[in-house]
């Protein structure tokens, strides 16, 4: 959503900074929020964006700063951020059909990320629960459940109904 947003504001005219600004401020999940204030710390300083994203190679893989940067260098930057959401909205779009033919109906899928509220539109027959999930048990199993041992996921899973499935990216687990 980022991306796309950035792609827009460009094109409309305003200031990467001034963007960088906005979408560090309207964005709620902690690890893109800290990134967006980090790229805007050092535009400021004269860095280029796509330099200053690949410090966050787990929210930005590798393709994309390296695509910002061939938008920088040939002046359509505006364009490349909008060509790049497309290529991750049609990469979830992908992720999403598989995931439904693989669910059974009425299962429950609890999705540690922010992409929750796509997950939800796409599998309608299905119980989705996002990132508000984790005041259902204590930090401490949560730990558990990414870091421990499989006895430790065990426990945390039983207290799921049979035929829960749990989601998960990278950018979740570096969080």
């Amino acid at each position: 959503v980022s991306l796309r947003s950035i792609g827009t504001l460009l094109e409309n005219g305003q200031s990467l900074v001034s963007i960088l600004t906005q979408i560090a401020e309207s964005t709620f999940y902690e690890p893109y929020k800290e990134s967006w204030k980090q790229c805007h710390l050092e535009v400021t300083k004269g860095v280029l964006i796509s330099e200053s994203m690949k410090s966050f190679p787990l929210l930005f893989p590798p393709l994309v700063p390296n695509m910002v940067f061939i938008g920088e260098k040939a002046g359509s930057l505006a364009t490349m951020f909008i060509h790049i959401s497309r290529v991750y909205e049609q990469e979830l779009d992908s992720f999403i059909k598989q995931l439904s033919t693989v669910i059974e109906p009425a299962s429950q899928v609890i999705v540690l990320d922010v992409m929750a509220p796509w997950v939800v539109g796409f599998l309608p027959e299905n119980a989705v629960s996002g990132p508000g999930i984790f005041d259902s048990q204590p930090l401490q199993a949560w730990e558990g459940l990414l870091f421990g041992l499989s006895m430790d996921r065990s426990t945390f899973i039983s207290h799921y109904p049979k035929g829960t499935y749990f989601y998960a990216t990278d950018v979740f687990r570096a969080y």
